[in-house]
């Protein structure tokens, strides 16, 4: 039994490379490791909840469960378990119809439990999974719901890892790498990062699909969720030059050669809207019906300053 899973897993790793271009990474096997990702900063370490072994984003702390072991299994794999509850149990995918959770299981050999660190730049990571070979490992952060998970490989700030090791000698924190314009994260494509790298702004990766008079524009972009969310908007005027800016004018995500609503009003019955073309504003009666593209703040509640004109 013990071959045939070795020869299962040596295929996965096959196909993840092929997707991933993994290369050799050696960790101490001795030693153990804290996981961070630069969505959610040093603030949060991966963890594990030991009473449902469900692994999630945890406040940083002294807590042996965002202690991981990486343990060597030939050929590149490794398996992770945590301090608190030994090298017994290791991180698992739930086979539960969706197979994105993950959770800390005996240790069985099983396709879901083997793990490859692919190295991403930066000293940068990301974790590619045995069984699932077309996603990496997440974490993000949801007050009601905080869980780590898979999703599908793509440029995601919270796929790309920091692995720390813990028993380090005392030195200075090095900033870790910035996030970036364009990743996407939360169900949509950052377009301004502000200059502390942790506060910016998200756009929809897509239009709503029909245009809209400004009132109905304003409750669409309220009542608009994406990537686990509720608390898009229609973008200010200021937000959508910038937007123009940075994710138009360098042809990161695709918009329309049309006039989009801004959030604010020139006068009683007219709203300010701006032309994804050439970058001009013009007021139109509010009445009148134009592109939308929703937008939020990250972290949520954050003031973000925008650079002066």
């Amino acid at each position: 039994m013990k071959k045939y899973r070795y020869f299962i897993l040596s295929i996965l790793l096959i196909a993840c490379l092929g997707r991933l271009t993994a290369q050799q990474v050696d960790f101490d096997e001795n030693k153990y490791y804290r996981l961070t990702n630069i969505w959610t900063g040093e603030e949060y370490s991966l963890d594990v909840n030991p009473e449902n072994m469900i692994i999630s984003m945890a406040v940083t702390g002294t807590s042996e469960g965002q202690l991981w072991k990486f343990m060597p299994q030939g050929g590149g794999a490794i398996m992770l378990s945590c301090k608190s509850l030994g090298e017994g149990k290791v991180i698992d995918v739930i086979n539960d119809g969706t197979n994105n959770k993950m959770r800390l299981t005996d240790k069985a050999g099983y396709s879901g439990q083997y793990w490859m660190i692919v190295p991403s730049g930066e000293g940068l990571y990301r974790f590619a999974n045995g069984w699932q070979t077309e996603k990496a490992l997440d974490g993000n952060i949801d007050p009601e719901n905080p869980v780590a998970f898979l999703s599908p490989v793509g440029n995601v700030a919270s796929q790309f890892w920091r692995i720390t090791e813990v028993d380090a000698p005392s030195a200075p924190i090095t900033p870790g790498p910035k996030l970036e314009v364009g990743m996407q994260a939360d169900g949509g494509i950052v377009f301004y990062v502000d200059e502390t790298g942790r506060r910016g702004l998200i756009c929809a990766e897509e239009d709503f699909d029909e245009d809209m008079s400004f009132q109905d524009a304003m409750q669409a972009c309220g009542n608009y969720s994406s990537g686990g969310k509720n608390d898009w908007r229609l973008p200010t005027l200021d937000e959508l030059e910038v937007l123009y800016e940075n994710l138009r004018k360098s042809g990161m995500t695709h918009f329309q050669n049309q006039w989009y609503w801004s959030s604010e009003a020139k006068d009683e019955h007219n709203m300010w809207s701006l032309d994804l073309l050439h970058g001009d504003r013009f007021a139109h009666w509010e009445g009148d019906h134009s592109h939308v593209r929703a937008v939020r703040t990250f972290p949520a509640g954050a003031t973000v300053k925008l650079p002066s004109k």
